[in-house]
């Protein structure tokens, strides 16, 4: 069972799928997520400092994990996704989506003609020729799913034509840059951010597509997203959690040390 196979048997099963995102260049970071039994990770490529290389480094480790990797790019211009197609993650999320027209354009760079315009040229996809090339474009279609991020306001009144795009796998919320786009950056719990974010979750369930959401560890809104119904989270990432532990760490070390001088 590959990386898109195993997250879509927990969606079916009705399981959340939870996942941290990866933006250090170190692959020992992806082995150390696969020891903690988290779902996926998201290696991302919009925001992040990571070259190519690093990122299909980080998928090769991922595989020995049996670690599902989801990569963001940078946008849905297809000549920036098929080089990131030809990782073979399990998905790939494209970003600055806002409306059918762009939506189609990034499902076009991920499938082979007469689907798409992907271009040939598969390694690691037929396993570096083990695999024959019509055997491999059975499946190579399904084999790396395509979502598509919602983060402004025009996407969110675009959704229904978006959602209407063949090819689409799942729908990504992204509150921050949403509430950027309403000119209230940062505010995501504001009751008009959540209003927009309510219709595209409801949107996206009456038309069975699986919806996931980018977020910070909040008990109180992860508890919300998972009772909204949705598949999947992105929860803070390798930097936070190396920067949250080694700061309480360091803050553990002053109070003991305040209280040995007391």
């Amino acid at each position: 069972m590959n990386g898109a196979q195993k997250l879509r048997a927990k969606w079916t099963a009705g399981q959340m799928c939870f996942g941290t995102g990866v933006g250090l260049s170190d692959p020992v970071v992806i082995e150390i997520m696969g020891e903690t039994g988290i779902d996926m990770v998201f290696v991302d490529f919009e925001h992040g400092q990571l070259t190519l290389n690093q990122g299909l480094i980080h998928v090769m480790v991922a595989r020995g994990c049996d670690l599902p990797v989801v990569i963001r790019v940078p946008s849905y211009d297809p000549v920036a996704i098929k080089p990131v197609m030809e990782l073979h993650p399990a998905a790939i999320v494209v970003p600055r989506i806002t409306n059918a027209q762009e939506a189609a354009l990034a499902v076009s760079g991920c499938k082979y003609p007469p689907k798409g315009i992907r271009g040939f040229g598969p390694a690691r996809g037929t396993g570096y020729g083990r695999i024959g090339q019509m055997d491999y474009l059975k499946t190579a279609d399904d084999q790396t799913m395509v979502w598509i991020q919602i983060e402004d306001i025009e996407a969110a009144k675009n959704i229904d034509a978006i959602l209407a795009t063949p090819g689409i796998d799942s729908i990504m919320i992204g509150p921050n840059d949403l509430s950027g786009s309403m000119g209230m950056l940062g505010q995501t719990n504001h009751p008009e951010i959540w209003k927009v974010i309510d219709t595209v979750i409801e949107k996206c369930k009456a038309q069975n597509m699986p919806v996931g959401v980018g977020m910070g560890l909040d008990p109180d809104r992860v508890r919300k997203f998972i009772e909204k119904g949705l598949s999947w989270a992105q929860v803070n990432g390798d930097l936070s959690a190396v920067y949250g532990a080694t700061k309480a760490m360091v803050d553990q070390l002053h109070d003991i040390e305040k209280q040995a001088r007391a």
